[in-house]
């Protein structure tokens, strides 16, 4: 009699692999239970030990199947089929039939084959391992509430514990977030005391997009080049619609004031660039001072036959200049930012490649930081204005993905006996407890209070305290319950 088990194989979110329909009948399906390190500590004049630490690791699981085939060449078709299925070198999923709610996470490590061979069937004994020891359910659980005064309860019915992500959006400024569980809390920011008084250290002054409102012909002429050519729009994204004849480094160029000279200030830049039909690009933004030269520039440039990117974030005073980072770009294109911030002594520069995830929403891939101290006081002239530049090489094709998307300017103000506000309204707070990472607007925010820790949701419910209430438009909770 044939067995009445059967598992699925899921990849990629699909389906790949249904056994019973490929004919193979699996015999069993184990799944080991879990080992345990302990560490151990013994004292002097002290019998036995004392637990220090308790780990669990990862499981395992036996899987005995059954091939069966009309002939020699279906046979040696289904084998190699299978190792197909199982050879990965990525995590895929396994799905039982007997319990269709639950799903195991696994990993090909061993070898496996197939014994008692005939020329029609024969068995197949694997052990996958399962990285993470726990069982999940294949779905995700929500829970939101728009009114942040009341106490939420997240009822997970789990047997393991399980970590959530908590969502926050705000409807207003505030210094600190609060999530309080039953034994553990979250915090990030600091409240402010009686003597403190909270302020928004970063106020935008310029956000340039889809506009050339403003913008007038630039007095500085781009690095190596000429100042030549048009620009125009595509899709609300700056590019050059001509960009005139030069030996070198040849385009457009034009600035704007940003209405004030700020001595400390954040300018991000968000670029398209990339390699297309030989074509040598770069695309700028230059930082000026009041009479219109240059102290510095953000930049992303494709200047090897290759089609690398490179980014390049520059400082300078007149012939002073100071690249403190020149950095070959890990992706084939640069579609991101680069911001360069300046407060006091101190710059500190990132570069961010962005992308978009499945419900088509904008996120960061991946981001380097950077850090330059200017000790002797070298590169401190105040920012009064911004340019952009869009260029081309010599006699090489003109570039068709060379794009600056958007240019934002930040003023940074100090203030005594002040704290900083985390967010404004609008802002959007995510707490990863599984990854154990705090992320604002998509992007990582380092901000979380020292005493506060990461927690898991425990079987039943859990009541949370949310704080400050009045400054919280929207909590959701998600998670994934987990079993033993």
């Amino acid at each position: 009699m044939k067995s009445q088990y059967n598992f699925y194989v899921v990849k990629d979110n699909k389906i790949i692999a249904d056994m019973h329909e490929i004919g193979v009948w699996v015999e069993s399906f184990h799944i080991l239970s879990p080992n345990i390190s302990r560490e151990k500590l013994k004292t002097k004049n002290r019998p036995g030990i004392l637990l220090a630490n308790s780990q669990q690791e990862e499981r395992y699981v036996d899987i005995v199947m059954q091939i069966e085939a009309d002939s020699t060449k279906q046979f040696d078709e289904k084998k190699h089929h299978i190792y197909d299925i199982f050879f990965s070198d990525e995590l895929f999923i396994i799905i039982r039939d007997l319990v269709p709610d639950r799903q195991i996470e696994v990993m090909q490590e061993e070898y496996y084959d197939i014994s008692n061979l005939t020329p029609e069937d024969g068995e197949l004994s694997l052990r996958l391992t399962m990285p993470n020891p726990y069982l999940e359910a294949n779905s995700i659980k929500e829970i939101s509430t728009l009114d942040a005064s009341v106490p939420v309860i997240v009822q997970s019915t789990g047997t393991a514990p399980t970590p959530p992500t908590f969502t926050v959006t705000l409807n207003g400024p505030t210094e600190f977030l609060d999530i309080i569980g039953d034994e553990d809390y979250m915090r990030i920011g600091s409240p402010s005391q009686v003597d403190e008084t909270p302020f928004q250290k970063k106020e935008t002054i310029k956000s340039l997009k889809g506009s050339f409102v403003e913008w007038t012909s630039a007095l500085f002429t781009p690095d190596g080049g000429v100042k030549t050519g048009e620009f125009g729009l595509a899709s609300q994204d700056y590019i050059a619609t001509s960009y005139g004849t030069g030996n070198a480094w040849h385009g457009p160029a034009l600035a704007q004031s940003v209405g004030s000279a700020e001595d400390d200030y954040l300018v991000r830049a968000y670029f398209n660039v990339g390699s297309n039909n030989g074509a040598r690009t770069r695309a700028e933004v230059y930082l000026l001072d009041e009479a219109g030269l240059i102290i510095g520039k953000l930049a992303a440039v494709v200047r090897r036959a290759s089609g690398e990117v490179d980014i390049e974030i520059n400082i300078r005073n007149g012939s002073d200049s100071h690249f403190f980072v020149s950095d070959k770009w890990n992706y084939k294109e640069f579609f991101g930012y680069i911001d360069i911030q300046k407060e006091g002594n101190v710059f500190t520069a990132a570069a961010a490649q962005q992308g978009f995830n499945e419900n088509g929403e904008l996120y960061t891939r991946n981001k380097k930081t950077y850090l330059f101290n200017d000790l002797n006081n070298q590169y401190q002239k105040p920012l009064a204005a911004v340019g952009m530049h869009i260029g081309s090489y010599g006699s090489h094709p003109f570039p068709t993905q060379s794009r600056i998307r958007r240019i934002d300017v930040q003023r940074i103000k100090d203030q005594p006996n002040g704290i900083e506000y985390i967010g404004q309204a609008g802002d959007v707070f995510r707490f990863d407890h599984g990854q154990e990472a705090i992320y604002k607007n998509d992007e990582l925010f380092m901000r979380k209070d020292f005493g506060s820790r990461f927690f898991h949701l425990k079987k039943g419910d859990n009541v949370l305290v949310l704080n400050p209430a009045n400054a919280i438009q929207e909590f959701k909770a998600e998670w994934r319950e987990r079993y033993k």
